[in-house]
């Protein structure tokens, strides 16, 4: 294989675009990716300026989207930056990406895939397939719908609207579902389960 080969194997099994891969390796509980950022420098989060000077290296881990049918975490080496403008309050800094935010647990590719399948299945058996809590998927899948929502083109009024009231954990408010009877499309998810909640509608 030729040089670099083997890391845009790896970049193109696991979706990172973002980052270089250092290693991988498979064990009983699936898959361990060694990732760090492939650009050398980020901006300051306060100041805005790029900055390169390393400070130290930090190593979080990542919940990632399955690879190849298997479980994958990803092992996410991260740089920890000094800020050397003049006035920044903002000393240090450590890097992320749009594919591994600030502070995440979860990765952005595994937030979506995991959106995706709470389409036509339960928050609960989304969390157990990627491993996480169920809040955790539950966020995922909520901000996968609302961006679908907001995504489609406005609705004609339903000739005949339905009603069906749910709750996805105890914890949670009543939820409203309103559907198109004609077409057996959901047109939208409002709070509550009152005439109100549906009359504001």
């Amino acid at each position: 294989m030729a040089p670099g080969g083997a890391d845009e194997v790896m970049r193109a099994l696991s979706g990172l675009a973002e980052y270089t891969v250092m290693a991988a390796s498979s064990g009983p509980d699936g898959l361990v990716i060694d990732v760090i950022a492939s650009r050398r420098e980020a901006p300051c989060p306060v100041c805005g300026v790029f900055w390169g000077r390393v400070k130290s290296y930090r190593a979080s881990i990542a919940t990632h989207a399955p690879a190849q049918g298997r479980s994958c975490r990803l092992r996410v080496v991260k740089r920890a930056f000094y800020c050397d403008t003049p006035g920044c309050e903002r000393k240090t800094f450590t890097q992320s990406t749009d594919e591994v935010p600030a502070t995440a647990r979860v990765s952005s590719r595994c937030r979506a895939v995991m959106g995706r399948a709470g389409r036509d299945r339960s928050t609960a058996s989304v969390a157990s397939e990627f491993g996480v809590s169920w809040p955790t998927a539950w966020r995922a899948i909520s901000a996968a719908a609302h961006a679908a929502i907001a995504q489609r083109p406005p609705n004609r009024a339903p000739r005949r609207l339905g009603l069906d009231e749910t709750r996805f954990w105890w914890r949670r408010p009543w939820l409203t579902g309103l559907v198109d009877l004609d077409t057996g499309e959901v047109i939208d998810i409002v709070e509550g389960r009152s005439a109100a909640a549906v009359e504001a509608w």
